[in-house]
């Protein structure tokens, strides 16, 4: 598939929300049509990828025939991790990363 065969693009980051934004970064990148319905859900928490799924299901019941990528994405970081030991940290940065990250599918 070609970045121009997408129709809907919908990227979704737990935290994380730059300018311009993932979906607008994405689009311009990879230089898809125009007219791609772009959606970025960001600042959700974990549940962004659930609720990604949600409108895509409603965006492809609207747009029929229509090609729908949905991007899950977890930026995290440990600099805000202070424990007694660097392994500690890294098993704390270890754990939120496993225990937090989005884990919506769709078929």
């Amino acid at each position: 598939m070609k970045p121009t065969d997408i129709d809907v693009l919908i990227v979704n980051c737990s935290l994380f929300c730059p300018t311009p934004s993932l979906s607008a970064m994405i689009v311009n990148h990879f230089r898809m049509r125009p007219d791609v319905l772009s959606y970025n859900l960001g600042g959700m928490g974990c549940s962004a990828g659930v609720i990604a799924i949600g409108l895509a299901e409603k965006l492809l019941q609207v747009c029929f025939k229509s090609e729908a990528w949905q991007l899950n994405t977890a930026i995290g970081w440990h600099g805000q991790l202070h424990g007694c030991s660097a392994t500690m940290d890294a098993l704390r940065a270890f754990l939120s990363q496993v225990l937090h990250s989005p884990r919506g599918c769709a078929l």
